[in-house]
């Protein structure tokens, strides 16, 4: 069960910190340490599809503690959101070790034409996808995590990776 939503408004110019621990349920958490590792000056955060947008001002030494951003618009957040990082590279695999168990629990037991993958960074994603799926001639469909994820090239448009 989820405790009650909190809001807050945020305005244009202002600060706001997100903090790498939770903090008795404070809005300004972000829980991720590779995320929060991974943050650069001026690197871009979305929060709730975008209807938020702050730019990240100051990170902490060590790395991963906090991150204080500008906020570029006005808007009211609320607990629970979703973030998109559109400039930052987020090292590690897209598929968690349980996509990886679904996919061979697919590959032995059902006839299947697409598999989808979220939070593609690299080709390497896709790569080791269709790696894992061996000779199957299933389709993949990636959602593509940052707009630098992939210059557009012929391999993109055939899937021939």
């Amino acid at each position: 069960m989820y405790a009650k939503s909190v809001f807050a408004n945020l305005y244009d110019n202002r600060v706001f910190t997100f903090h790498g621990q939770p903090y008795l349920r404070l809005l300004q958490s972000l829980p991720h340490p590779d995320v929060m590792a991974a943050l650069e000056i001026g690197h871009r955060v979305l929060i709730g599809d975008g209807k938020l947008v702050v730019v990240v001002r100051e990170v902490s030494e060590p790395k991963g503690e906090w991150v204080k951003t500008e906020v570029m618009n006005d808007a009211t957040l609320g607990s629970r959101r979703g973030f998109n990082l559109p400039d930052t590279f987020v090292p590690g695999s897209a598929l968690t070790p349980k996509d990886i168990m679904d996919l061979y629990f697919c590959l032995k037991n059902i006839d299947f034409n697409w598999v989808a993958l979220s939070f593609v960074q690299e080709a390497g994603d896709i790569m080791q996808l269709r790696e894992l799926m061996g000779d199957h001639p299933g389709k993949v469909i990636a959602s593509l995590w940052r707009l630098t994820t992939f210059a557009p090239s012929p391999t993109c448009a055939t899937g021939s990776w």
